[in-house]
């Protein structure tokens, strides 16, 4: 027999089906290219600049994959950051553009007294009618603050004002009200006649020659600042002779005084020389 026929009596091998699936799977990777198991491409195995938008899963990118800094302001689109995404003290006067705050980006009661520099409100950021007693520190206005004839018997509490609170001189005629003063307002010798409207003095000596008993003589005195309709008064500074009197009638025209001296001592009077007189006219 030779040896071919030798060979075809050999029992032939039948391939089982884990021939087959071994044989299959080493062509397809003979024929693609590199096979890799799962989980095991490792960052060395990409080529830099290699994984594109395309590659990324949605959402797959967050703040663990950020290194620091790495977000800039061409990374974030506009109108897309709200308070939700800024953390609390995060944003300062540098993150801010000049003018960029307005009423509508500020909540209601935020902004306290640690937020407003010194001496930055004035008076046009002051709505009228704004401020209150509550607002305005003890002390905190002076005379400076107040304008002239700005404050009127309303802003002012009853007996709140003492002498205190007064300068000199600053009270005047136009500051009173009509009828409201008593004597308990006026401080003992604090009048003078310069308070007194029409109020005039003035002083001098005269000289009478005698007079027959029982006889008067009139002469006119002269004192600045009287008009015709004021009363007048005038006293002798000197001792005069017993049953002489001395007295003004009217005001006989402007800076004259009309005054009369009587002699009822029953006898002729002595001439008198430089009788020193004082002279008070009031309206």
């Amino acid at each position: 027999m030779s040896p071919l026929s030798l060979l075809r009596r050999l029992p032939r091998p039948t391939p089982s089906y884990a021939n087959i699936c071994s044989t299959a799977a080493l062509v397809v990777a003979l024929g693609t290219g590199t096979a890799y198991a799962a989980n095991t491409i490792a960052s060395e195995d990409i080529i830099d600049g290699e994984v594109k938008q395309a590659d990324l899963a949605t959402n797959s990118v967050n703040t663990v994959k950020l290194t620091a800094q790495a977000v800039r302001p061409v990374d974030v689109q506009l109108n897309s950051l709200t308070a939700d995404q800024l953390a609390d003290g995060s944003v300062g006067s540098a993150e801010i553009v000049d003018g960029s705050v307005a009423t509508l980006e500020i909540a209601d009661g935020s902004i306290g007294s640690f937020d407003i520099d010194d001496y930055a409100i004035l008076p046009d950021d002051i709505a009228p009618d704004s401020l209150g007693q509550d607002q305005i520190g003890f002390d905190a206005v002076g005379p400076t603050e107040v304008a002239p004839d700005s404050i009127d018997g309303d802003e002012l509490e009853d007996l709140s004002v003492t002498d205190n609170d007064l300068a000199d001189g600053s009270v005047n005629g136009a500051k009173v009200a009509s009828s409201s003063l008593t004597g308990s307002d006026v401080a003992n010798d604090s009048l003078t006649m310069a308070d007194i409207a029409g109020g005039g003095t003035s002083g001098g000596a005269v000289t009478f020659s005698a007079i027959s008993n029982g006889r008067c003589r009139n002469f006119v005195l002269s004192i600045s600042g009287a008009t015709p309709g004021d009363a007048a008064v005038v006293v002798a500074k000197a001792p005069m002779p017993d049953g002489m009197f001395l007295y003004a009638t009217q005001v006989s025209s402007a800076n004259q005084v009309q005054v009369v001296l009587c002699n009822l001592s029953g006898a002729t009077s002595p001439r008198i020389e430089d009788l020193p007189v004082r002279i008070h006219t009031f309206r």
